[in-house]
């Protein structure tokens, strides 16, 4: 749980003569941190109205957790640049761990006393190109701030909801493996942190386009690496650790098996560079009956690691069946009362699983699965990895307080 809540998550403070710099950066954290970035232009609702525009100022930057002070000699003459600084200097103190950065245009002589003596992140663009701006302004926004953010947010926020992805790179000539990146995908906007349901502002397909882009953002990083180990958190829904897998490279390939799926506590799953020789050992029981509609071009499956629900369709899918007026041809269900110990034993079943689903639309000829998954994250994951076949899978997420399953994504092949 968040120990504070902040509206947002990081405020900018600039001089508007400083503008062309502070969009490419503002560019970069937007990215980053969606609408939980503050920059007077982009949220200009929020002083627009204001009848003292300096103390609306000094509340907008109380409730930002980070701050970043872009300095110059425009920012030292700026009006409300200098409110903003005295509000964030008074507010954010000068801890061990900081809550504000200083990027210094071109090695600025600091005149004010609240900053001097302390660390600036130094922003040299005379004489650059315009790519090379954007170069310099994309390294210290990803390698420097939001490293640093990233890290406090892991430490901070513990095993609450959110997926993270950590990064280790080989330096030299010497396989010594060192941390580079720590991310966490800011979910919280998105999630109520305590039932971990989706906020009733946001949609589904509104979250996975917010994940989406930023995980390919941090994948893009790893794609120009000549070797690295990455480490994937999966402490979120199921649907969103199948849609990621999904997103992820072919884990066939060897370049794509430097990788450690967690889930919260649970055990983690790091994959060989090359996989066992695949199973040939079925690891679901299966049980299918007819559906409502002969005529559908749906099928339901239910796939569970326990063996309680083998006798009939359970009660929470069948809720779920009726408030969504699915039609459906078949019901399929699948059980295998095992606990997954290691990463072999993962690929097997999911073999195994793809197998079995990819037969059962066979049979039916439906163009449409709709998947009620009862499993670990890293199973699902590595299920959205496969290419089953072309068709649509519509997934589903357990809601505790109706006791029944929600509509969530879907996969769209």
């Amino acid at each position: 749980m968040e120990k504070t809540t902040y509206k947002y998550e990081l405020a900018l403070s600039y001089a508007h003569k400083d503008e062309p710099v502070a969009a490419t950066i503002s560019e970069e954290f937007k990215n980053i941190f969606q609408d939980r970035f503050f920059k007077d232009t982009i949220h200009s609702h929020e002083l627009s109205s204001a009848a003292d525009f300096k103390k609306r100022l000094r509340y907008l930057f109380s409730v930002s957790h980070y701050a970043v002070i872009l300095y110059s000699p425009n920012y030292q003459k700026g009006e409300f640049a200098q409110v903003e600084l005295k509000a964030i200097t008074e507010l954010y103190g000068r801890d061990a761990n900081p809550r504000f950065f200083i990027i210094n245009i071109d090695d600025t002589p600091i005149k004010e006393e609240s900053l001097k003596g302390l660390t600036y992140i130094l922003l040299p663009l005379e004489g650059k190109t315009v790519s090379e701006k954007k170069k310099l302004i994309k390294e210290i926004v990803h390698n420097q701030i939001k490293k640093y953010i990233m890290k406090q947010t892991l430490s901070d926020f513990g095993d609450s909801y959110g997926i993270s992805v950590r990064t280790l790179f080989a330096e030299g000539n010497t396989p010594i493996w060192e941390p580079q990146y720590n991310w966490n995908l800011f979910t919280t906007e998105f999630i109520n942190s305590e039932s971990r349901k989706l906020k009733s502002e946001y949609t589904w397909n509104e979250l996975w386009k917010y994940v989406k882009a930023d995980f390919t953002e941090i994948y893009s990083h790893l794609k120009i690496m000549p070797a690295y180990q990455c480490t994937i958190n999966l402490n979120c829904h199921l649907s969103i650790a199948y849609k990621l897998g999904l997103l992820y490279g072919d884990l066939s390939l060897p370049e794509h098996r430097n990788l450690t799926l967690k889930s919260g506590k649970g055990h983690p799953f790091t994959f060989a560079a090359k996989r066992a020789c695949p199973s040939e050992e079925n690891a679901f029981s299966c049980s299918e009956s007819g559906g409502n509609d002969s005529f559908a071009d749906s099928i339901i499956c239910m796939v569970s690691l326990t063996s309680r629900d083998a006798y009939g369709l359970p009660e929470t899918v069948r809720k779920s069946v009726e408030l969504n007026q699915i039609k459906y041809k078949n019901i399929f269900m699948f059980f295998a009362a095992i606990k997954i110990e290691n990463t072999d034993m993962l690929e097997q079943i999911v073999d195994s699983l793809e197998e079995q689903l990819a037969a059962a639309r066979a049979y039916s000829c439906a163009d449409n699965i709709h998947l009620f998954l009862r499993a670990p994250a890293a199973l699902a994951f590595v299920l959205g990895n496969k290419k089953i076949f072309p068709g649509n899978i519509i997934l589903y997420e357990y809601d505790q307080s109706s006791d029944s399953y929600a509509k969530s994504l879907e996969r769209n092949d």
